[in-house]
């Protein structure tokens, strides 16, 4: 809710800034930021993993970047095998991540139009 408030806010300025047009797509704005941002966080988090996954570093934060990122994994680890000892579900995972991510967009101009 925090971080919705948050898009809100910065939306609302740049409503502002621009001259205020139709303010009635500020909160839809907002929200579509919240998902792109939930997604780029998302993007992140398994980079991470993945570099991570290489230099089995051990640490706390390791094992709390892995509990997070294991749901979302999951499905494609069922699908796809190791591959000469390679774990490539990280990299399916990104990929779906960037198609999201597209969707979005498009689906915030058909939206905003």
């Amino acid at each position: 809710m925090g971080a919705y408030l948050l898009q809100l806010a910065q939306y609302g300025i740049l409503w502002l800034l621009a001259g205020g047009g139709n303010g009635a797509v500020v909160p839809l704005l907002a929200l579509f930021g919240l998902l792109r941002l939930v997604i780029s966080g998302m993007i992140g988090l398994v980079i991470v993993y993945a570099i991570l996954s290489w230099v089995r570093a051990d640490s706390p934060i390791t094992d709390v970047i892995d509990r997070l990122t294991a749901p979302m994994l999951r499905p494609f680890r069922k699908l796809i095998p190791l591959v000469g000892g390679f774990d490539l579900s990280p990299l399916a995972l990104l990929v779906v991540l960037q198609i999201a991510v597209i969707v979005l967009a498009n689906v915030q101009g058909a939206v905003l139009r």
